[in-house]
């Protein structure tokens, strides 16, 4: 199987439009092509703690990873730790 991914961000509306070819190569040396296309959107830091105070949460802390380090440019997540 090969695996080839190819994607475009729309800045605007802040989605990303992903397609995933799958290659798939028989014994015999035929190939078959599976396409798969999702569309992500995406949402920054204080857009979604408008919409967790929208949904009556107090955002009590944000951090950038798994080990609870400060949210900042360089984070490879958000994690939002809140309450009702």
């Amino acid at each position: 199987v090969h695996k080839l991914i190819s994607g475009v961000a729309d800045n605007s509306t802040q989605t990303h439009y992903v397609t995933t070819f799958y290659d798939r190569q028989a014994n015999d040396g035929t190939l078959s092509r599976l396409t798969q296309q999702v569309t992500f959107r995406w949402s920054g830091r204080y857009e979604t703690e408008l919409l967790l105070r929208a949904a009556d949460y107090k955002v009590e802390q944000v951090y950038g990873g798994y080990d609870l380090q400060g949210f900042s440019d360089d984070s490879a997540r958000m994690i939002f730790v809140g309450r009702t």
